[in-house]
């Protein structure tokens, strides 16, 4: 994943994309008998898509099979805010699978990075204290010590005297 893999072949000066199912390796290097692509960080596994620019299309009997880097969780919630999203923070983030909290699956919030990812409580029940449960695509679970949960401070909108207005942040969701 992020890596370049190289490919041999004949008549490779025609290719025009190079793809696993609907994810896209970037060509980096191509002459007519060898194509130097780069792994999208995100990918699943199977056989490679050929196009050349004739708009032919060939698959491989070659299949890729994706090695993940693990994905560990440095950084967990002290206390999660009933109602609102929550953030991981650590590193290759973007490969987890699935998160739970308290057995229940949690949705993926807004846009995922390596660093950071965050998830919704929205319309999950939630009890006084909670573990988060965190399956990365490598399959090894990490859990949480167990978090406290708090209620949120109610969404207020104010005005300065300056007359601009603003309110505190995230609207409570229950």
């Amino acid at each position: 994943m992020g890596d370049t893999i190289q490919i041999e072949g004949e008549n490779l000066n025609t290719v025009q994309t190079i793809a696993v199912d609907v994810y896209n390796f970037p060509i980096v290097e191509q002459s007519n008998t060898l194509l130097k692509v780069v792994v999208p960080r995100i990918v699943e596994g199977g056989p490679f898509t050929i196009s050349n620019v004739y708009k032919r299309q060939n698959e491989t009997t070659q299949v890729l099979q994706p090695q993940f880097y693990p994905a560990v969780v440095q950084t967990w919630p002290t206390e999660i805010e009933r109602g609102k999203p929550f953030v991981l923070k650590g590193q290759n983030m973007d490969l987890v699978l699935g998160v739970k909290i308290n057995g229940s699956a949690v949705a993926l919030m807004g846009s995922v990075s390596p660093d950071k990812v965050a998830y919704a409580t929205a319309g999950i029940v939630l009890g006084d204290l909670v573990v988060i449960e965190v399956t990365p695509k490598t399959g090894e679970k990490q859990s949480s010590a167990e978090i406290a949960v708090v209620e949120c401070e109610p969404y207020t909108s104010f005005c300065n005297l300056s007359g601009s207005c603003g309110s505190n942040g995230f609207q409570c969701f229950l």
